[in-house]
């Protein structure tokens, strides 16, 4: 599936290349115009699912994000009410403002990813952090056993929560997107669907993150994960040497 994306990427590059445009991957290549590239992950069958995505791929989401928002730049995009995920680690049935959402039973769209990432990287990331909620078998959020619940659009009166094993039983809802922000929440109602996380607001967050994720290091491999880490603080001291357009040109000139 990589490999098929990568294809039609090069495709559509050359397309507006022969036409003297160029077709780029950079998140905010003008102000206020944003671009993404949310990945749709099945499983079969979804009995599991819960585990797999909040027990495993929320769980591990802050260092996950070093490797799907890799550039300063993607961090433009983590923010409230703009159905680019928010800025809270959450989930939510049909809620574009949740960084997982789950589209039905056993399909979900990871939205904190851009097409500044490495995919064959971001995409083992996210099956690597899925694996170990299945094989920890603990709930998701601040600590074991905690669960974090279904963002729903009314959020507090109809959450459902999930567990390792699947999901408990919630009223029945209509199939539609939910604009229902975590950050619109009060406090207390955030507590209660155990939202406790923000999204790491700057890649050297993420960075440190991932750095301090043995386990996630341990299914990737540390010596790539170390290699990783160093070559993108390498990258980015280079970067925050440049003028904000200087940057902006050197990620549109390679993306």
């Amino acid at each position: 599936a990589i490999d098929t994306l990568l294809q039609a990427r090069q495709v559509v590059q050359q397309l507006a290349a022969s036409h003297a445009l160029r077709a780029t991957l950079h998140p905010t290549p003008l102000r206020g115009i944003g671009t993404a590239a949310h990945a749709h992950v099945s499983l079969h069958p979804a009995e599991r699912e819960g585990a797999f995505f909040v027990a495993g791929v929320l769980a591990h989401l802050d260092a996950l994000c070093a490797l799907t928002l890799p550039e300063a730049a993607s961090y433009g995009r983590v923010r409230d009410d703009a159905w680019s995920g928010g800025t809270w680690v959450a989930w939510g049935s049909q809620n574009r403002e949740t960084p997982l959402r789950r589209v039905r039973p056993g399909r979900w769209e990871v939205r904190c990813l851009d097409g500044l990432a490495n995919m064959y990287l971001a995409v083992a990331a996210l099956v690597g952090a899925g694996l170990l909620g299945l094989r920890e078998g603990s709930g998701a959020g601040t600590g074991a056993g905690v669960e974090v619940k279904d963002c729903l659009g009314e959020c507090c009166e109809r959450a459902s929560s999930i567990s390792p094993r699947g999901f408990l039983q919630h009223p029945s809802h209509a199939d539609g997107d939910r604009a229902e922000n975590p950050s619109r929440l009060t406090p207390e109602q955030r507590e209660e669907l155990g939202i406790t996380r923000r999204l790491p607001p700057d890649i050297h967050t993420s960075l440190d993150a991932l750095e301090h994720d043995g386990a996630l290091a341990e299914v990737l491999g540390a010596g790539l994960v170390s290699d990783y880490v160093a070559m993108k603080r390498a990258e980015q001291t280079m970067l925050g040497g440049m003028g904000e357009e200087e940057r902006r040109v050197w990620l549109l000139e390679r993306y």
